[in-house]
């Protein structure tokens, strides 16, 4: 015993260290391919989310994803990176100067829908801005136009910055989504 290996177990020493650190290379990769999944890959909660104030301030903060044209004495044209608080800033302050409220539809569309995606299914979600510098608030948006008449409602609401520092009030109302009729 001389302590010196032979040529043939170096070749089986080397190709034992070569198939353990193949196992480990699995292992780690196995645990990263579980952890992975789409960016796009839609929401996994079915239920989706019936806090209003959690709803409000996702809705508030997120950008409208699309580009969005709106006829404002010209056509403005949004390219989709600004925040549904921008956009509604923006809306108010056109139509606390007389916009109609038909130009801004398709904008409308979109934070409604963004609103609906967000909401739990089991509540229909209904936005109200006031323009809190009149004297007596009124709401100057409601999204959808009509509000369900209901009992069981919940809301939130939040103050956002207006032009010249005026501060719109956002409302963000649950109301139980209708039963569907049964024929």
């Amino acid at each position: 015993m001389s302590g010196r290996l032979r040529k043939d177990c170096r070749g089986q020493l080397a190709l034992m260290d070569s198939m353990v650190f193949f196992a480990a290379a699995l292992a780690v990769c196995g645990v990263l391919v579980s952890y992975a999944r789409p960016m796009d890959e839609p929401r996994t909660d079915p239920q989706g989310d019936a806090d209003p104030a959690e709803i409000l301030r996702v809705l508030l903060r997120a950008s409208i994803g699309r580009p969005v044209s709106i006829d404002l004495e010209g056509s403005h044209r949004l390219d989709g990176t600004e925040d549904v608080a921008t956009c509604i800033t923006v809306e108010m302050h056109a139509l606390s100067c007389g916009a109609d409220q038909k130009v801004f539809s398709s904008l409308n569309a979109v934070i409604l829908e963004m609103m609906i995606s967000l909401c739990n299914p089991a509540f229909e979600p209904f936005l109200i801005v006031y323009d809190l510098d009149n004297g007596l608030p009124s709401p100057v948006l409601r999204l959808p136009h009509e509000e369900a008449d209901s009992e069981n409602r919940f809301a939130s609401s939040t103050d956002i910055p207006g032009d010249g520092g005026n501060p719109y009030k956002v409302i963000l109302i649950l109301s139980p989504a209708a039963l569907p009729e049964l024929a």
